[in-house]
């Protein structure tokens, strides 16, 4: 069974913890939904998963000023979802669609967003 997240607007935090939470958490479900479809055969490119890490590179994130770099070598979603790349545009790099950032030309874990 699928997890199902409902996030209701009268009670959406704004505050550092609650985006914090918030990453962490969807880091979690996506790199658990990539491990499900790489077993199902619906993805070809192997997952590396974070999880019990997704804060260290969440954190590390939120605590950078706008223009600073990053550079995650391994394990990158949640450096990813903290920089704002949305969950469709790393989802672009697993299918290798033609609408994805390097066109599909390396690993989902090289892809690159330097405007972020």
């Amino acid at each position: 069974m699928t997890p199902t997240i409902v996030f209701h607007e009268k009670t959406q935090q704004t505050g550092l913890e609650w985006r914090l939470y918030r990453d962490i958490l969807l880091t979690r479900l996506f790199e658990e939904a990539l491990i499900r479809w790489e077993h199902e055969g619906k993805i070809s490119a192997q997952t590396f998963p974070s999880k019990g890490q997704e804060a260290i590179a969440i954190a590390c994130c939120l605590a950078l000023e706008k223009g600073d770099t990053v550079i995650p070598s391994f394990r990158t979603r949640g450096a990813m979802i903290a920089m704002g790349v949305s969950i469709t545009e790393q989802l672009r790099e697993f299918v290798h669609s033609p609408l994805a950032a390097g066109d599909s030309r390396d690993a989902p874990q090289h892809s690159s967003w330097p405007e972020r």
